[in-house]
């Protein structure tokens, strides 16, 4: 497995990752069922990584270091993290 990038302090980034999916329609044998895991992506400024997590958050405010809305990504499911160029400035 490719060690995955280690982004700076709020680099903007996008985590690719496996999620749980629950199969509510299928009706067959066990045999004859094929799972599939959704790929997702998140978008955010990298906050930090540890053992357990990946933690991006949504909004920053650079001059005080305050971060919002963060999402917290099992580390064991992330396959890749690249970085991002921002868009323009407000």
């Amino acid at each position: 497995m490719t060690p995955l990038y280690r982004p700076r302090k709020y680099e903007l980034v996008a985590v690719h990752w496996v999620d749980a999916q629950h199969d509510s329609e299928y009706d067959g044998t066990a045999e004859g069922y094929t799972p599939s895991l959704p790929l997702l992506e998140d978008v955010g400024f990298f906050v930090k990584r540890t053992r357990d997590t990946v933690t991006l958050a949504s909004c920053i405010e650079r001059e005080t270091g305050t971060v919002r809305f963060l999402v917290n990504i099992p580390t064991k499911l992330v396959s890749s993290i690249e970085t991002r160029e921002p868009k323009g400035a407000v």
